[in-house]
């Protein structure tokens, strides 16, 4: 794929954090977010740092095609 269709493929867009799990090696992170009326949520994401809070606005990293593949672009290393 060329990089301009890789950029339009490519949108974000705001959701909030609404789940948050602690393991004993890491805190975990979920998003939820809406894109064209249609609901969707993040896979659980390790926070490293601890940044997060459930009630946060995070901006969401997702493909047009399938915005089930997203990422929460706060926890990008």
């Amino acid at each position: 794929m060329d990089d301009k269709r890789l950029d339009e493929s490519i949108k974000q867009t705001k959701g909030i954090v609404y789940d948050k799990w602690i393991t004993k090696r890491e805190l975990l992170i979920r998003a939820k977010f809406e894109v064209a009326n249609k609901r969707y949520t993040t896979y659980f994401t390790t926070d490293h740092i601890g940044i997060l809070a459930v009630g946060d606005t995070v901006i969401i990293i997702y493909w047009t095609e399938n915005p089930e593949l997203s990422k929460i672009k706060e926890l990008e290393n």
